[in-house]
Formats: structure tokens, sequence, C-alpha cells
């Protein structure tokens, strides 16, 4: 499994700065979700939210915000709850 995660990490990386792209959805076998793999998402391309960082601490102006982890947080601000 390493060794085929090292090609995928290449690869995102090579998508962080292609400025053509504008953000990355990582469809991969659950095989290949590995820290190294989802933290070479950059927080700006990140679609899918793998990499919540900055939405967590308030940084979220610059980069995607998932629109789930976008309506959780607003949630928690607000104080509400689903029920």
């Amino acid at each position: 499994c390493l060794g085929i995660s090292i090609p995928v990490v290449n690869e995102i990386l090579r998508l962080n700065e292609d400025p053509n792209v504008q953000g990355l959805a990582l469809d991969l076998p659950e095989s290949l979700y590995s820290s190294k793999v989802l933290n070479a998402v950059k927080p700006e391309k990140d679609v899918d939210g793998v990499n919540l960082g900055r939405l967590v601490h308030g940084d979220a102006y610059d980069c995607l915000v998932p629109p789930t982890a976008c309506a959780c947080v607003q949630l928690e601000k607000s104080g509400s709850a689903c029920k």
C-alpha cells in the first residue's frame, strides 16, 4: 500500500500546483486513504473536506468549504442542534 500511495501523493502535489485545477475531490480505494495522502491536498483545493484545519480555525476565507462541513460549523456557532 505504501508503494502505491507515493505516486498518488506525487499526483496530488502536482495538481495542487496546477493553476488550471480549482479543486481536488479524491475518489480512491479505502486502502489509499492514509494521512499521508489526505494531508497532501492543499486546503485551498480541498473539495471533500479531508483537510479541515483552516475551517476549524476560522481561516476558511481562502479555501473551499464543503457544504456539509460549513453547515456543521454554522450550527455549532449558533448553538442549534438537529432534533
